[in-house]
Order: structure tokens, then C-alpha cells, then sequence
């Protein structure tokens, strides 16, 4: 019965043929027996050649097809160690973009707080300083009020002006400078 196997079919090729020599010598003829054993023999050494020649090709074709698995599993090998660095310097450009996104945004969100702190704190001071005019301004016009002042202030050719009292007397000038000086209407 064949197997397959070329060695394991040439030891049950031999075995068959050491059956057949062995009820030779049952027969008990010497010349069939001797030549029975030659015959076996060199059949036997023939299949055994036969069986070792197709293995040694298996063999070498088994290697041939490990020696091209060895080959593209290496290419792949080398294919995958590629993609990985690609993907890792794709994924360090990725962070690196990202980092430098929301350093931008962070700081540009700083940049502006601060400017509009700057500018709330410059506000606040002219705010400050308007009240504390206004209220200078208030005590003067109280001041004003206390000693029957009634001067209607008006606008000639751009400037601030009054109506001057025709009752003028002398004329009156400043100790710095002599400059006149004119009593305003009303008082």
C-alpha cells in the first residue's frame, strides 16, 4: 500500500521482498534463494535510491520555499519598521502642531487679557481723575453761588466768553503779567 512517503514506501518495498525471500528459504532451493536475495537486494537498494532522491528534492524544495518566507517575511519586517517610524514622526508633527496651537491660543488669550486690563486700568484712572474734577468744579461753582455769582458763560469764534459789566470803574490788572482784568455782568 503507498502512503505518499517515498522513504516510508521503499522500507514497505523491502519489506515485501524479505517476505518473498523468506518463503524461498522455507522452499529450501539454494540457487532461487540466492538469487531471490540479489534480486531483493538490488531492488531494495534501487527503490531506496529512488525514495532518497525524491526526498533530497522535497528537501530542497522545502528549503527553497523557507529560504522565500525568510526572504518576504525580512521585507515585511523592514515594510512595518518603516511605517512605524512614518507614523511616529507623523505623530510627534501631530503633537508639535497641537503643542504650538495652544501655546498660540494661551497666549494670545494672555496678550489680550492683559491689554484690556491695561486699558480698564488707564479708564479707571481718567475716571478717577474726572470725578475728582468734578467735584473741584462743584466746590468752585458753590464758591461761586456763595458770593451771587450769575455769570452766563458763551462761545465767541471757537473761545469761552462772557458779558462784562458796564460798570467797570478803574481798570483792574493781574500782579503777574498786568493783565486787564473786567468785572462780568451781574455782580
Amino acid at each position: 500500500m503507498a502512503t505518499g512517503n517515498p522513504i516510508v514506501d521503499a522500507l514497505d518495498a523491502l519489506a515485501a521482498e524479505v517476505a518473498k525471500c523468506t518463503e524461498s528459504v522455507k522452499a529450501a532451493n539454494p540457487d532461487a534463494l540466492t538469487r531471490s536475495v540479489d534480486q531483493a537486494a538490488t531492488k531494495a537498494v534501487s527503490s531506496i535510491k529512488t525514495a532518497l532522491d525524491g526526498a533530497s528534492e522535497a528537501v530542497k524544495e522545502i528549503q527553497k520555499a523557507a529560504s522565500d518566507t525568510a526572504q518576504a517575511a525580512s521585507s515585511a519586517v523592514e515594510q512595518v519598521a518603516e511605517v512605524r517610524t512614518a507614523t511616529r514622526w507623523l505623530n510627534l508633527r501631530s503633537v508639535a502642531v497641537l503643542a504650538l496651537a495652544v501655546v498660540l491660543v494661551v497666549s494670545g488669550s494672555l496678550a489680550s487679557i492683559w491689554w484690556e486690563r491695561h486699558k480698564f486700568h488707564r479708564l479707571h484712572t481718567k475716571v478717577i481723575a474726572l470725578r475728582a474734577e468734578v467735584q473741584t468744579e462743584r466746590a468752585n461753582l458753590k464758591a461761586l453761588k456763595a458770593k451771587g455769582a450769575r455769570v452766563k458763560w458763551e462761545t465767541c469764534g471757537g473761545h469761552l466768553c462772557f458779558e462784562a459789566s458796564s460798570d467797570q470803574h478803574s481798570g483792574w490788572v493781574t500782579t503777574k503779567g498786568n493783565i486787564k482784568l473786567v468785572i462780568p455782568r451781574g455782580y
